[in-house]
């Protein structure tokens, strides 16, 4: 596989150039107007299927941090809060499940961003909404050049982009329970050399009221840089190299545990002593290489080379008194004794859990497109590929505490492993071709993606920390190109109302 991988880099860099989702290009010979971010850019209303752009314009407008409290603006989309502040949404586009975003694709800039899209696509790190600039909602099936998720559909943000010229500018907001943002944008374009560098930080007290006191807030802070060399405007060929770097940690004092329903009616945002240890530690980086080049008339190439890492560990309450949370929540009578030492008015045993997981994609995608007319009818050809590997490195550790007069002691720190111990692994290729035909008000959209999938799972066992494979369980399933061709028909009988 990597040697594979390595001749798929040296192919699309060398040989090609960038980003598998590109829709931006005019007809003109001018590497300004390539735009590798967006998947959608001016066809929102010419699209196969249901389309939504959310432009800069009326993200200004709505003033929102919060990407749920967007994305209700949208319709077809369901979506559901999990810490109220919407760093880790819930998203489900066509009527797929919500839970951890699992079902969709999720893109930024058009590149993968789920912390590991094929072998554990559960959404734990979610891109700052705070950064982007533009949102492209893409639901059913006209999006056969989005994959993997191709039966809900896509959500690619667009982050801060490149000025043209000089622009620097800083905002700080605050509200309640001490929560406050502060972000640092300064960029500039050049004839050449053009650059761009954004800070963010939110960070929050929370909302939420722990038994016997504590914060239940978080603070994540984000770093993204971009840098773009391109050719002069009189350059024979026209071409761009772009680096795109991003780095970004969270600590949340966040919870698993939810509240009885009784409890829940006297106060929805209560948090039981039990949880007074639970806590989200964060942290996501990225790096994108980006090549485009218009070699000749209608004709452009765009490759992206990128490597993400994100780790996760989310360490939270398991059990109580020898019972698990759950029973303990669905029947507080019954469990009476364990109820009491949840809420910290009793003494007793509770098992605390941390979940660490590290996550590691790289992958390259190349997207070529050629745009052409024969009389009154416009065409437009597009081939796009990827190849792609992630990895989802799982440890559970299981620890032993005390609940002591409403404070958690520690007892028995667990061995890391004793949990969870599995490595899961995906290796992928996809490619997509996608024919566009317009005459007058009618465009004809035929294509045809296939995907190859083979998927790894190693289990060590929960006692073998040092990963010796004494007692190794091995997993996989091949998905041998499966092929899903499509078509869309779009007529325009308005400038307002498609068909």
């Amino acid at each position: 596989m990597k040697k594979i991988f390595g001749n798929l880099f040296l192919l699309g860099v060398f040989a090609y150039g960038q980003h598998l989702p590109i829709d931006s290009i005019k007809q003109k010979n001018n590497i300004n107007q390539l735009n590798e971010a967006v998947i959608i850019g001016k066809k929102e209303k010419t699209l196969s299927g249901s389309g939504k752009v959310i432009t800069k314009k009326e993200l200004e407008k709505l003033n929102q941090p919060d990407i749920n409290k967007v994305l209700r603006t949208v319709p077809g989309v369901n979506v559901r809060d999990e810490e109220g502040f919407g760093l880790r949404p819930y998203i489900g586009l066509r009527g797929t499940a919500v839970n951890r975003s699992a079902k969709i694709t999720i893109m930024e800039d058009g590149i993968l961003m789920a912390p590991a899209a094929y072998a554990d696509p559960s959404a734990y790190y979610f891109p700052t909404f705070a950064r982007m600039e533009s949102l492209e909602v893409i639901k059913g099936s006209s999006q056969i050049k989005y994959g993997p998720y191709t039966i809900g559909g896509v959500l690619n943000m667009v982050s801060s982009q490149i000025p043209d010229r000089f622009k620097a500018f800083g905002t700080v907001s605050y509200g309640n329970f001490n929560t406050n943002q502060q972000r640092i944008f300064i960029g500039d374009g050049t004839n050449q050399l053009d650059y761009a560098f954004e800070v963010n930080r939110m960070a929050s007290d929370g909302f939420k009221e722990l038994d016997n006191g504590g914060n239940t807030g978080f603070e994540r802070r984000d770093f993204m840089g971009k840098l773009r060399w391109k050719t002069k405007e009189e350059a024979k060929i026209q071409q761009a190299f772009s680096l795109k770097f991003l780095s970004m940690t969270e600590k949340g004092n966040e919870s698993y545990l939810g509240l009885t329903f009784e409890d829940f009616k006297n106060n929805p945002n209560r948090r039981y002593a039990a949880t007074q240890k639970d806590n989200l530690d964060l942290s996501h980086e990225h790096l994108i290489f980006n090549h485009s080049i218009l070699p000749f008339h209608n004709l452009s190439i765009n490759t992206s080379a990128y490597y993400t890492k994100t780790f996760r560990d989310w360490g939270r309450v398991n059990s109580i008194g020898g019972q698990a949370v759950l029973n303990i929540i669905k029947d507080p009578l019954t469990h009476a004794v364990p109820y009491q030492i949840m809420t910290g008015q009793a003494d007793g045993a509770v098992v605390f859990q941390s979940a660490a997981r590290t996550f590691n994609t790289k992958g390259i995608q190349t997207n070529l497109k050629y745009d052409f007319e024969t009389g009154k009818i416009k065409h437009e050809l597009q081939l796009g590929l990827r190849y792609h590997e992630d990895e989802a490195d799982r440890t559970g550790t299981s620890s032993n505490f005390t609940m002591t007069n409403g404070t958690m002691l520690l007892t028995t720190a667990g061995i890391k492993g004793n949990a969870e111990n599995e490595i899961r692994n995906a290796y992928a290729f996809a490619g997509y071709l996608q024919y566009d035909m317009k005459f007058h008000n009618l465009t004809v959209s035929p294509g045809i993606r296939f995907e190859n999938i083979n998927l790894r799972l190693t289990k060590y066992g929960n006692n073998d920390y040092a990963r010796l494979g004494t007692n190794l369980q091995l997993a996989g399933n091949d998905l041998t190109t499966v092929y899903l061709p499509g078509v869309g028909i779009n007529y325009a009988l308005t400038n307002e109302i498609n068909l």
